[in-house]
């Protein structure tokens, strides 16, 4: 009987690509034990047929994904608990508290005991596991653009930029700071000083 209930699951045994005895004796033993707990609890054609569907899904995801015992524990309860709540449509009251507690003795007692064991007798090996993470979540700095750009005068060039300008550049430079300092250039300069603060002036009274 059970050995056609996991014949009929043709699904299970082209994942689990069962090509030979040892991985075939293997399958059946994990189901025997289950069913055989079943039964011996007394369990309803219904709550039987429950409970192996849900443990063929584990090993299902165990065959495909490799999940870890830790993730496939917390899967195994989440079914539980969908399987045992009375909320439809999204889980029915299938499995009492005195259900719940013989199948949670019994999983862990075979199947996550011996996680291990099933991972490797049924799985090929792994040799390297590559992921990919984010390297950093740090935002890039907004770069100003080459169109906003403006005009200066030489002499308005930064001091730790003029390291980067050629002698003749500098020289220019040092020309104008010459004539803005000390030559016509710094009657232009106070004169200009004195209409922006008119303008200004100017505007506030026309504010007020």
């Amino acid at each position: 009987m059970l050995e056609k209930w996991v014949s009929r699951n043709s699904g299970l045994v082209s994942v689990a690509e069962v090509d030979d005895e040892a991985h075939w004796s293997v399958l059946l033993n994990y189901f025997e034990g289950h069913f055989d707990v079943a039964r011996k609890a007394k369990f309803t054609e219904l709550k039987m047929s429950c409970f192996l569907e849900i443990m063929l899904y584990l090993i299902k995801e165990l065959l495909t994904s490799r999940l870890s015992e830790e993730k496939s524990f917390a899967l195994f309860k989440e079914l539980l608990l969908r399987h045992s709540v009375q909320r439809p449509p999204h889980s029915l009251a299938i499995f009492n508290l005195d259900d719940l507690n013989v199948i949670n003795e019994h999983v862990n007692d075979t199947f996550f005991r011996f996680y291990n064991m099933y991972l490797y007798s049924l799985t090929k090996d792994q040799l390297i596991i590559l992921s990919t993470e984010k390297q950093s979540d740090l935002e890039e700095p907004a770069l100003g653009k080459l169109g906003d750009g403006k005009v200066i005068a030489a002499r308005e060039v930064e001091k730790d930029i003029k390291q980067f300008l050629s002698e003749a550049e500098r020289a220019q430079i040092e020309k104008e700071n010459e004539y803005m300092l000390r030559g016509p250039g710094r009657i232009e300069r106070i004169m200009r000083e004195e209409m922006d603060k008119m303008a200004a002036f100017m505007e506030e009274k026309i504010r007020l």
